[in-house]
């Protein structure tokens, strides 16, 4: 049997892992919902994704497609974090 999935850290948890490298003794919460569809009839409503440190925000991206919301948090943390 294959355990990929249990050994492969979804985009979540990397994310998760890389601030608190950074942040070791701080509380990271890394989040991702969908927000709702507008009145307009939108088709896909965006996937918001957050990253708070100590509860206060950090860094979000919101895209159509929740991959790309992860991809989009990392570059926009890495662009925040790393001098």
């Amino acid at each position: 049997m294959n355990n990929y999935k249990n050994t492969v850290p979804s985009p979540k948890q990397r994310i998760k892992q890389f601030v608190e490298s950074m942040y070791p003794n701080r509380r990271v919460d890394v989040s991702g919902h969908r927000m709702r569809a507008s009145k307009k009839g939108e088709k896909y409503p965006l996937f918001l994704t957050t990253v708070r440190l100590g509860g206060k925000l950090l860094v979000s991206a919101a895209e159509r497609n929740w991959r790309m919301a992860y991809k989009t948090l990392q570059i926009n943390l890495n662009k925040e974090l790393v001098p």
